[in-house]
Order: structure tokens, then sequence, then C-alpha cells
């Protein structure tokens, strides 16, 4: 149990890092956080915006493969809600529910077709609050997949932002000015809609990328950052949040929080002037609220405003050795939870920290990962 607990400290609260951030340090000029305290490691307190993320252990849960209470063959929201006692008896405090919003489900549920509704097949907006309430008579907190960077085609800003005539959601999604200028540096689509331009995509076809501006603008058709549309985007967000945090939602986990402003610095400034609003708002409105970054970079994450960073991407971090070592060497597939892949977590001590190394029963071992935090205990409230 210990190698998996270290390992999920790792995936979330990566030591090297924590160590180094005592503030959120804020980038831009002319802004100011309030110097809210996130981290102290060592000797004394942590303290974050939601303090109770320190003692969460997080369960997830993609609904759809769940628990079926309808007899359908999908999972739904009420089997997570006849699961809980399961979850809690496992240990587990807290829930991170991937994407359960309706969708076409063209990639999982990550192209929301609208962000205010539950998907039918998992249930009704009802029976989301009533996992809220249910879960919080438990002691279990429960976070939403929040994705903010693109919808689903099929997503109703997205029709109003395809018709030839202006109105409030032309610019809600990137589009250039004519139907055969290419979106150059960007996967676009063209000829699908009434108006001239084709628009920006974030990953396939179905997903178009939402519009927060530029951090550097390059051709006519990018608008700045701080353009009203990008605000409205934003805000719109925001509106989203709202809604299901007044709901009895505990906060969200981010998918790609890194990647809303197009053309941003290394720092990710424009980027990170998004959230800093963001998490103003959620100190202002609903101070106990969680936000979990999918950033992969947790000093711009938490400088950015998020409690904590979701190291998903990352080749080696603990979660890629779990769930994606495919990532880490070609050819070769020894993720720890993936069946026959002959895989075993192991601890050995060197000089510059603790490290695990995946194994075979062929004793041929894969590279080996430094594991940043090895001692359970570094992320109590008192060390």
């Amino acid at each position: 149990m210990l190698e998996i607990e270290t390992i999920l400290q790792d995936l979330f609260f990566p030591k090297q890092y924590c160590t180094s951030i005592g503030r959120r340090e804020q980038q831009a000029a002319g802004e100011n956080d309030g110097n809210h305290l996130l981290f102290i490691i060592g000797k004394g307190k942590s303290i974050m915006a939601a303090t109770w993320l320190k003692d969460a252990v997080f369960y997830e849960i993609y609904p759809q493969s769940f628990y079926d209470t309808n007899g359908d063959g999908i999972g739904d929201i009420n089997g997570i809600i006849e699961k809980l006692g399961y979850i809690k008896d496992l240990g587990c405090n807290a829930l991170w529910i991937n994407p359960c919003f309706d969708s076409p489900f063209k990639d999982a549920g990550y192209d929301v077709r609208d962000y205010k509704k539950v998907a039918p097949r998992y249930g009704t907006n009802e029976d989301l609050v009533r996992l809220f309430h249910t879960a919080h008579d438990m002691g279990i907190r429960v976070l939403l997949d929040l994705v903010p960077g693109h919808t689903s085609e099929e997503h109703e800003w997205f029709r109003m932002s395809q018709k030839a005539d202006r109105n409030e959601y032309s610019d809600r999604f990137i589009w250039t000015d004519f139907c055969f200028d290419a979106a150059a540096g960007f996967p676009y689509i063209g000829g699908e809609s009434e108006r001239s331009g084709t628009y920006v995509l974030n990953f396939f076809k179905c997903q178009p990328a939402l519009n927060y501006g530029f951090f550097k603008v390059e051709q006519p058709w990018q608008l700045p950052a701080n353009h009203p549309a990008a605000t409205a985007t934003r805000e719109a967000i925001k509106d989203i949040m709202r809604f299901w945090l007044e709901k009895g939602c505990d906060g969200f986990r981010v998918d790609m929080a890194s990647s809303l402003v197009k053309n941003d610095d290394e720092k990710k400034t424009g980027t990170s002037r998004i959230w800093r609003d963001v998490r103003r708002m959620l100190d202002l409105e609903f101070p106990d609220a969680a936000m979990v970054s999918e950033w992969s970079n947790p000093p711009l994450a938490l400088r950015a405003g998020y409690d904590c960073d979701f190291c998903l991407n990352v080749p080696g971090s603990g979660y890629s050795t779990l769930m994606r070592d495919y990532g880490n060497h070609k050819g070769e597939d020894h993720s720890y939870f993936k069946k026959d892949a002959g895989s075993a977590v192991f601890w050995m001590s060197t000089s510059t920290g603790t490290r695990t190394r995946r194994t075979r029963a062929t004793s041929r071992c894969s590279p080996a990962i430094t594991i940043r935090s090895a001692r359970v205990t570094t992320w109590t409230k008192e060390n």
C-alpha cells in the first residue's frame, strides 16, 4: 500500500516543486492576488485554499464503466451513489468523476454538448445533486471534470458561431477570416459552416477550440487575450463552475488546464492570468472549492491559482508508470495495472532520494523512475 500511496503523492504533489513555492506568485504586471499562502512543506503546516485536500484520498470514476443500476449496460450516477459505502470502506474520502455532462461521446465525454446537463445515459441533474448530498453525508467530497478548452461541435455555442450573421457567439471559437484561409500552425476544419472561415481544433475533429485569445497575435484573425470576446469565454466558464458549485460540487479537476490561450509564452502567462481570475472568484464566492489542474508543471500551476497539479503527461511520472508506461519507452508497455504486463514495484534508497523500478518476471528492468516523495507522512498537516 505504501508504494501506491507514494506514487499517488508524486502524481498530485511532487515534493521538489512544492518545497520551492510558498505563495502564489503574481507574474502579470499590475495584478495582485493577495499572496495567498499555498504550501509550506517540511517543518510546520501545509496550507492551501481547499484545506480538505490535505487529507483527501481520491477514487476516480468513469461513470460509463463503473456500476449500472437500470440494466442498460451503462454505468450511471445512481450506481455511484449505491457504491459510496464501498468507496468509503476502501479508505477514500473524495471522488473525481470523469466528464458526466451531455455529450455525443466521440471522445469519452470530453466533447461536451451541454455543460449544465448531465448526460442522459448517466441520469439527471437531480441524480448528480443527490450524489453530492449523499457523499457529503458520508464525509466524501466530489470533484467534477471540467473541460474548458473546447466543446463538442454539437454544442449550441458552436452552432451559433457557425452562422454567417454576426451574433454573441461568433467569436466564442477561433475562426479565420476566409473559407480558404488555413489556420497556419493549428489543426483546422473548413467547408462545414455558413460563415466564410475555417475553425481551429484542439484535438479531434469534433472538438472546436474555445477562444481565449492569443498571447502573441501573428495573424489578422487572431484576437488578443484581452479582447472582449476572449473575456466572454472566460466568464462563460466561470458561470458553469458557479452552476455546479452552487448545487454542491466541491471543485473541479480541469482538463488540459495549461492550454487555453494560444501562442502563449513558456511561463503560460496568458493562461495563468485566466486561472488567477477564476481563483479570485472562488476565494470570494466558494472559498472551500478545490481546483486540480491537468498541467504537468506544478510550479506554473500553483502560481496560477491551483491547489495541486495532476502530472498526467510527464514521461516517467507516477501516473505514467501505473497506466501509461507505453509513453516512457518505445515498443514496450509495463504499466503496473495492465494485465499480464509482468510488472512489479519495489523501492531502493539512493543518495539522491527514493526510486522505484518496475521489473518483469524475466528480470529485465525498465528505466528507473524517481519518486519525489517517499514518505506518506510528508503530506500530513504537521511534519
